[in-house]
């Protein structure tokens, strides 16, 4: 209160907006959310009865707008929901978004190799039998997480196949054994949606056991990023021919 009141009276300086951030609103108990809501309407109050009036107030991040509607002022501060992904999925029984964002790459290798194969760093994964293993040229530094590593999936013409091994700097391993049509130069979806299929952002980041925030923020710069407008390409910064974000 003291600090607002300082503000607005230094010269040269027009408050104009005040906000709040909740700590849980994507939980399903809202007890929390409504105390510091409470107490932000009550800041407001104190200001109003002391003359300070500020025009612009917000409370509301994304699961606040999906699902906490006492917190809409004059305006709303969505973030992840921006790309179509919700803040948890429970939230999926109250609002369908579309996902406006894919990790893409290409196989740039195909090896067959015999049953008793070691595969990647520390050897964490070996064959049981005879498998097709493609080398992606995408791994930690560019956003893929370690954390993947023996757990997560990806899709290569609508069919999904395992992540093998520790994720590399640069490389993911995957067996497609069991995708006999398989070539190289074939797309492979990391996470997102396209003509073949889906792979939801938040079943990536719980094998990862952590949340799509944090996979949205990690995605590398060295990934070029190509950007759609109702189907049309409109803008490329930085492409090749192997990775991209789109």
């Amino acid at each position: 209160m003291e600090v607002i009141q300082q503000l607005t009276d230094l010269r040269g300086l027009d408050v104009v907006g005040l906000l709040t951030h909740f700590a849980e609103a994507d939980a399903y108990d809202k007890s929390f959310t409504k105390v510091q809501l409470s107490r932000f309407n009550g800041l407001i109050e104190e200001l109003k009865a002391s003359g300070i009036e500020i025009p612009l107030l917000h409370a509301a991040n994304s699961a606040a707008v999906i699902d906490f509607l006492p917190a809409y002022f004059n305006l709303v501060r969505p973030g992840i929901m921006l790309y179509g992904v919700l803040p948890d999925e429970s939230l999926a029984p109250r609002l369908a978004l579309k996902p406006v964002m894919r990790v893409m790459t290409r196989i740039i290798q195909l090896k067959k190799v015999p049953a008793g194969s070691s595969i990647s760093y520390g050897r964490t994964h070996v064959t049981a039998k005879e498998s097709m293993i493609a080398t992606l040229p995408i791994g930690y530094a560019a956003g893929y997480s370690r954390a993947l590593s023996n757990r997560g999936q990806v899709l290569i013409g609508g069919i999904r196949a395992p992540v093998i091994g520790r994720v590399c700097m640069d490389m993911t391993l995957v067996d497609v054994t069991h995708l006999p049509e398989v070539k190289l130069g074939d797309e492979v979806l990391m996470w997102g949606d396209n003509d073949s299929g889906s792979l939801s952002l938040g079943e990536v980041a719980a094998w990862a056991n952590t949340i799509a925030y944090e996979l949205l923020c990690s995605v590398g710069r060295s990934l070029p990023r190509l950007y759609y407008r109702q189907g049309e390409l409109v803008d490329v910064r930085a492409i090749n021919t192997t990775t991209k974000c789109a």
